[in-house]
């Protein structure tokens, strides 16, 4: 189920109708200093009227930590697999 079709469940079950009116979202980017594009895209609920920045960035900041993280053991794990499957004598000796 894509995004709109969450946002759509949700809004059901709490009004019990869809108006087709999505909710107001916030969107994250991280660009770092002299990229020309951001490089990370976050999208959430607006905070509160009282929440400083920090307290929007700093969760936005772990979740692209994450997120990083289980990209490098994706790869990590596909690597080792890819050697696995060339027998175990591959893996070994690395030829």
């Amino acid at each position: 189920m894509g995004g709109r079709g969450r946002i759509q469940a949700a809004a059901e079950a709490q009004t019990g109708s869809w108006d087709w009116v999505l909710p107001d979202l916030w969107l994250l980017a991280e660009r770092p200093t002299g990229a020309a594009d951001p490089t990370d895209l976050l999208a959430g609920p607006p905070p509160g009227p009282d929440m400083p920045l920090a307290g929007l960035v700093r969760p936005a900041g772990i979740r692209w930590r994450i997120e990083h993280d289980y990209r490098q053991l994706n790869m990590a794990w596909d690597w080792a697999t890819s050697q696995a499957d060339r027998g175990p004598a591959a893996v070994i000796t690395g030829a």
